[in-house]
């Protein structure tokens, strides 16, 4: 479907601006080892952090913009992680981020009482 007319995001937005701008986004990220927030990266951007999630689902297909969206995703949370872990950043916080940007669960434990105390379990082979 074309982007209506008039649409200026739609002129910019387009495959080599975002691989550029994603390519420029990850070395940002490796230079400075401090940003933790995907907001903090995207805060002078032009842009509203949203579009960065939009851009995954305007080019599906394209490996580039997939494969460093995702690298840029992991390196976050994997600092947020560590920064919790460490006490360099509240861990509550970070709980909260987790749960919230990269889908984390807390631990369910479920008791399962079967009548007699008995398992059947089948197993079937695809082939």
């Amino acid at each position: 479907m074309p982007a209506p007319i008039g649409n200026k995001n739609a002129e910019k937005y387009t495959l080599e601006w975002v691989q550029d701008e994603l390519t420029a986004l990850l070395l940002e990220l490796h230079q400075n080892k401090e940003i933790v927030y995907l907001g903090e990266l995207l805060e002078d951007k032009e842009y509203p952090r949203e579009e960065f999630s939009i851009w995954k689902n305007r080019f599906p297909e394209d490996e580039v913009v997939l494969h460093t969206i995702k690298k840029i995703k992991d390196i976050l949370e994997t600092r947020a992680v560590i920064g919790g872990m460490k006490n360099k950043i509240n861990c509550t916080m970070t709980i909260f981020h987790l749960k919230n940007n990269y889908n984390w669960k807390d631990k369910s434990e479920q008791e399962i009482t079967l009548p007699d105390n008995k398992l059947t379990i089948e197993v079937v082979h695809n082939s």
